[in-house]
């Protein structure tokens, strides 16, 4: 008596795992092209350094070196470089700017729109008002005592805070005593610097 066999398995396993492995395949070759790939040049062309190539691939030593270096980490979106960059020259200061850095007051500023034309519509009632955090802060630089305003405006979209400019004139006219307020505050270490002369 003769036992038949029985095929083990599905009869389509086999092109499964055929497909799922050039799935994997151009899975693979996708995320390398996206990685490697310069994003500013031909398909062809190939980045191996995607964040960039650091100070290394610039001159910094003279003045002029440093200008035309500045130029091409813009030119070429190096990352790398500017965050080198950034670290060498203003780490120290950042560092010290956090260490003491005091929020001595906030204050509330409603803003009509954007702009100066913005100025012209304080009055109108129906207009959108921008909501501004005014924030009155001190912090060391060289060890000196610095007095700084800054502004702060609520992104609309996200409802995460973000600096922003708002101009003296701004200010004044909307809100005369605040802008008195901010300007006797940055003035602070004027009136200090030329004490110590």
């Amino acid at each position: 008596m003769m036992l038949r066999r029985e095929r083990i398995g599905r009869p389509g396993s086999a092109v499964t795992a055929v497909l799922a492995g050039l799935a994997l395949v151009v899975a693979l070759g996708s995320l390398f092209l996206t990685v490697f790939r310069d994003p500013f040049g031909p398909v062809t062309q190939m980045n191996w350094k995607p964040t960039g190539t650091g100070l290394e691939g610039y001159d910094f030593s003279t003045p002029a070196g440093a200008y035309k270096g500045r130029l091409e980490i813009e030119q070429k979106h190096d990352i790398r470089a500017v965050m080198e960059l950034q670290r060498q020259l203003e780490e120290k200061e950042l560092k010290e700017k956090i260490d003491t850095l005091e929020v001595k007051k906030e204050a509330d500023l409603q803003l009509p729109g954007k702009g100066e034309a913005a100025l012209n519509a304080k009055d109108d009632k129906d207009a959108k008002k921008r909501e501004i955090k005014v924030l009155f802060i001190t912090f060391l630089r060289d060890g000196k005592r610095q007095h700084k305003v800054e502004f702060m405006e609520k992104h609309a979209d996200s409802g995460l805070w973000k600096p922003t400019y708002v101009g003296q004139r701004m200010v004044k006219g909307v809100d005369p005593k605040l802008a008195e307020e901010v300007q006797k505050w940055e003035l602070q270490d004027d009136k200090k610097s030329k004490k110590d002369t």
